[in-house]
C-alpha cells in the first residue's frame, strides 16, 4: 500500500505538496552502532625544496608542486586531532574535503592538472612558525619545526590519491565510500584509534613533481571520521523532540526533515538530494536545479528505530493539481537514533540498486533539551 493512502486519515485536506511523498522500507537492522565526527587540524605546513631549511607553518593553507623550475617544489603536511572515538571501535569511511584555492598561471600549458597523493606520516613533526611571503606558495622561512632538510618518515604506498583539475576554488572530495583510491585512509584513521601515539598525520603532495609551473595552493576544510562501536540495542526513545532538519556534514547541501506523529506512532522522513551524477551543461531547469532529487519516507516507529516504506512521486507540475502525480514504491529505510543529536539512515532503493548508510546529526541543537526532556519521561512510564 503507497504512503499516501497510509496517511491519508490523518491528512484530509491538506495538500499533496505539504505531504511530500515517496522513499524507503528496510529489511536489515543493522547490529553495530554507527556514529560519526569531525576531526580538527592541530598542524599544517608546506617545506621547500629551494628553501630547504625553512618552513611555511604560520600560512593557514598548505602548498604542493613546482614554481618555474623543477627545484622549487612544494609539499604539504597536515595532521588531525581525531574525534572521540571509543576504544575499540572500527573506522567504516572517512570523508576528507580540500579547496584547491589557486593553481598556478604562470609558465607554458598553465594552468596544469595533477594528481593528489597523500601517504601515512611515520614520525613525528612540528608545522614551526615561519612563512614570510603572502601566501603557502611564496616561500616560507628558516626557524623552528619541519623542513625540506628533516622530513619524517612516510609509507610509500599512498593512502589516497585524486585528480586534480586545473580550476581555482574547487572542492576535492576523498571518500572512503566512492571508489577505492582513497581507502588507505580507514587503515590510517584506525592505526591512530588503536594507538594515538601514531597519528603524525599525512604528507600531501602532487604525482607530477617532474613538471614546472603546477603548484597549487590548497586549504584542509573538513575530515569526517565513521565508525561503529557493536552491539546494537539502546538508543533514544524516538519523540518529537527529534523533529528537526538533519544531515550529515560530509555530504553539505543535502539533508534530512523528520516529522514524529506521537498519537498515531509514524514518523514522516524528507530526504532532499541530488541524482547520482551531475546532469549535462545543456540541461536545464524552470525552477530549481535539474540535479534536485527528493524522497520521502513514512512509517511506525519503536523505541529508537523505525522502518519506512519508500516511494517515488512523479508526474506533477509546480503548484498544480494536473497533471495528477503517480507514486510507487521504491525500497526501504531504516531510521535510528543513538541519541538526541546522533542517527543513521540505512537506506535500499530499488530503482536505483542502491545500498548504504548515512550517519547524521541535527543543523543545528536547540531542540536536544526539548528531546532529552521528553526520552526521561518515556523512560519513567516504562
Amino acid at each position: 500500500m503507497l504512503i499516501f493512502n497510509k496517511i491519508k486519515p490523518y491528512f484530509s485536506g491538506i495538500p499533496l505538496v505539504t505531504v511530500f511523498m515517496t522513499l524507503l522500507s528496510v529489511t536489515v537492522h543493522l547490529e553495530a552502532q554507527v556514529s560519526s565526527g569531525v576531526a580538527s587540524v592541530s598542524a599544517e605546513s608546506t617545506v621547500y625544496a629551494d628553501g630547504p631549511s625553512g618552513n611555511g607553518g604560520a600560512y593557514d593553507k598548505f602548498c604542493m608542486g613546482n614554481l618555474a623550475s623543477l627545484g622549487s617544489t612544494r609539499r604539504g603536511y597536515m595532521r588531525f586531532d581525531l574525534p572521540q572515538i571509543p576504544s575499540g571501535a572500527s573506522v567504516t569511511r572517512v570523508v576528507m574535503v580540500l579547496n584547491q584555492e589557486k593553481v598556478r598561471v604562470n609558465g607554458v600549458g598553465a594552468p596544469k592538472a595533477a594528481t593528489l597523493q597523500l601517504h601515512r606520516v611515520n614520525a613525528a613533526w612540528t608545522e614551526g612558525s615561519s612563512g614570510n611571503q603572502m601566501e603557502a606558495c611564496g616561500g616560507g622561512a628558516g626557524g623552528d619545526g619541519i623542513n625540506w632538510s628533516n622530513v619524517p618518515d612516510h609509507v610509500s604506498a599512498m593512502s589516497a590519491t585524486a585528480a586534480l583539475s586545473g580550476a581555482t576554488n574547487v572542492l576535492i572530495t576523498l571518500d572512503t565510500d566512492i571508489g577505492s583510491d582513497d581507502d588507505g585512509l580507514i587503515n590510517d584513521v584506525q592505526a591512530w584509534v588503536n594507538n594515538g601515539a601514531s597519528n603524525f598525520g599525512w604528507l600531501a603532495r602532487i604525482a607530477e613533481e617532474e613538471i614546472n609551473n603546477n603548484a597549487r595552493l590548497m586549504e584542509i576544510v573538513s575530515l569526517t571520521v565513521y565508525w561503529t562501536t557493536g552491539g546494537g540495542g539502546g538508543g533514544i526513545a524516538i519523540n518529537p523532540g527529534l523533529n528537526d532538519a538533519w544531515f550529515d556534514p560530509a555530504t553539505p547541501g543535502q539533508g534530512f526533515f523528520v516529522t514524529v506523529f506521537p498519537d498515531i506512532q509514524q514518523i514522516f522522513l524528507a530526504w532532499f538530494t541530488y541524482d547520482l551524477t551531475r546532469p549535462p551543461g545543456s540541461v536545464s531547469a524552470q525552477l530549481g536545479e535539474p540535479g534536485h532529487r527528493w524522497l520521502t519516507a513514512f512509517g511506525p516507529y519503536s523505541g529508537n528505530e523505525a522502518v519506512l516504506d519508500i516511494e517515488l512521486t512523479q508526474g506533477g507540475v509546480f503548484d498544480s493539481a494536473t497533471p495528477a502525480p503517480s507514486q510507487s514504491a521504491d525500497g526501504s529505510i531504516l531510521l535510528e537514533f543513538s541519541d538526541c543529536n546522533a542517527g543513521t539512515v540505512t537506506y535500499d532503493i530499488d530503482s536505483a540498486n542502491l545500498q548504504g548508510v548515512i550517519a547524521i546529526q541535527r543543523i543545528a541543537v536547540d531542540n536536544v533539551p526539548f528531546c532529552e526532556s521528553f526520552a526521561a519521561q518515556v523512560e519513567q512510564s516504562k
